[in-house]
């Protein structure tokens, strides 16, 4: 009978350990650690000192983290050891690598072709120059041909007036042209160093700049060539409103002067048959839509630069359907206080 009560005791406890390490156990096994065996008569229980295993495993993975971290601190200093002793050039090919987007940004726009130098992309150097070389001296050629055709006397034969004019303004279009070719190869220059500088990720700051350089152009580096027509419809339309209503409100001004000064010898281009109130409100109404039209025109270019830099950051962004929840059991070790246990516990994720 005292036997019968002394096995029924010693299968409870049993039991007992059973559900207090189980879990523990296949947490153990789980990290590969080496279960300690207990013979009970004909059985075998397998019950892991857990705590101790689960300790000596955390010291060998710290050791082992400070190990390799250290590995790779000499091997850091190693390479820098090297590169100071390779000379000015291994230093100089250490400072283009190391510097950031925003320094490279800076290079690039304050010196043309600094960005090329910093790349190392030497052969861009002659393109990028020639171009702005070219362009520049095409703006001063035309700039001079327009402004000698404004010194010269108007030609009193209707015709000749009209192939003056007609040379002037083709003078004045090649200028203004030239001016924005040489403005369209900086911007591209500027692009070019800060997509070459950062070539295996998606730059917030390339896109950025090249956008705040020339519309559109950061939208170009996103790879979002369907907001081009947006960009560009929308600033079309408000400079040539722009243009449109500066021209009305010059008009409106000065026939309010001529007809405002009481001076007989000036005569406003209605000859008179406006009245001075509606001329007035004339050159008020187009001076506000010309201001209004400016404003959109700055928003827009806002709202360009705005766009490149948020969507260069949500390029790698990820927006499918799947979802994924994963559930694991894992054991908490607890190192703080006086006790030191282990503590069963759930780690549940949730990806999407």
């Amino acid at each position: 009978m005292r036997w019968k009560r002394s096995r029924a005791i010693l299968e409870f406890a049993l039991v007992c350990l059973l559900i207090l390490f189980a879990p523990c156990a296949l947490r153990a096994e789980r990290c590969g650690l080496p279960l300690k065996g207990v013979e009970f008569g004909d059985s075998f229980l397998q019950v892991d000192t857990v705590r101790g295993e689960v300790d000596s495993v955390v010291e060998e993975v710290s050791v082992e983290d400070f190990a390799s971290r250290r590995e790779s601190d000499l091997q850091g200093q190693g390479d820098t050891l090297r590169l100071r002793g390779s000379g000015k050039h291994g230093r100089w090919r250490h400072f283009c690598d190391s510097l950031g987007q925003g320094g490279g940004a800076v290079m690039a726009l304050t010196l043309p072709g600094g960005g090329q130098v910093l790349n190392r992309d030497y052969w861009k150097l002659p393109v990028f120059y020639g171009g702005i070389a070219m362009f520049s001296y095409g703006a001063y050629f035309y700039g001079r041909e327009y402004n000698r055709l404004g010194i010269e006397p108007l030609p009193g034969a209707p015709l000749e007036a009209l192939r003056y004019e007609d040379a002037r303004l083709r003078a004045r279009m090649g200028r203004d042209g030239m001016i924005a070719g040489a403005c369209i190869t900086y911007a591209a220059s500027v692009a070019d160093a800060l997509i070459s500088h950062s070539p295996n990720r998606q730059s917030a700051t390339a896109a950025m700049v090249s956008s705040a350089l020339l519309p559109g152009l950061g939208q170009i580096y996103n790879r979002s060539f369907w907001k081009l027509p947006l960009i560009y419809g929308g600033l079309s339309y408000l400079i040539s409103e722009a243009v449109s209503d500066h021209q009305l409100y010059v008009r409106y001004e000065r026939a309010y002067v001529a007809l405002a000064d009481d001076d007989p010898l000036t005569v406003d281009e209605f000859n008179g048959q406006v009245p001075l109130s509606t001329l007035e409100y004339g050159a008020s109404y187009y001076r506000r839509y010309r201001d209004l039209s400016i404003i959109g025109i700055a928003l827009v270019y806002a709202l360009n630069i705005i766009d490149a830099y948020v969507d260069a950051h949500l390029f790698y962004w990820n927006v499918n359907e799947d979802i994924t929840v994963r559930a694991e059991p894992q054991v908490a070790v607890n190192h703080l206080g006086v006790r030191r246990g282990v503590t069963p516990s759930m780690h549940v994720s949730v990806l999407f």
